[in-house]
């Protein structure tokens, strides 16, 4: 059954009032594995060059945060497809929240600095995109949190799911340069 809903998101600028129209196709095909899911794949891959980072992981952190609902909120007031806290996002320059294109990028961006932090260790920054870096670095490690520790652990599957061996992601960036993830 094919299901497609649409959304308006009001946002409220200094001067006037702008609509962006979100829609979401949950029977459309992603191109990164093949899988049902929303279709955020171009902006996924974009976001993912920009920053550098393995479009699959990207991928598999937005089906962990939010299962690739823009709309999302959790009970501690993390919104959108990459569940930003809303001070996060304020400091990486997000308007609006649930716009999807804002949220990959500033998810990607974030998840740039926790792999930056934890010296490209993908766990213990996957473990800090979830319970912030100040705790993964008291520990040393993922922390003794079953939230967390299931939290990368679900990434983890998923990362696999979306990168398995044999499959190439290229893209080339501003720069003219060719880039290739997932190659095994």
């Amino acid at each position: 059954m094919k299901f497609m809903a649409l959304f308006s998101i009001f946002m409220i600028t200094a001067s006037a009032f702008a609509v962006e129209t979100i829609v979401i196709k949950k029977s459309k095909t992603c191109s990164l594995r093949g899988e049902p899911c929303a279709t955020y794949d171009d902006i996924i891959i974009d976001a993912a060059a920009k920053h550098n980072i393995d479009p699959a992981l990207v991928k598999a952190v937005m089906q962990a945060e939010s299962n690739f609902n823009p709309l999302d909120r959790s009970g501690k007031g993390a919104c959108g497809l990459m569940q930003l806290m809303p001070e996060t996002a304020r400091l990486l320059g997000v308007r609006n929240v649930y716009s999807p294109k804002e949220n990959i990028y500033a998810g990607a961006q974030y998840l740039r600095t926790m792999l930056d932090i934890f010296n490209g260790n993908i766990e213990k920054a996957v473990a800090a995109y979830n319970a912030g870096p100040t705790v993964v670095q008291k520990y040393s490690s993922i922390p003794p949190y079953r939230e967390t520790r299931d939290y990368v652990r679900r990434v983890k599957m998923y990362l696999s799911k979306y990168g398995k061996p044999g499959k190439v992601i290229d893209y080339t960036d501003d720069n003219g340069k060719l880039k290739l993830y997932n190659v095994k």
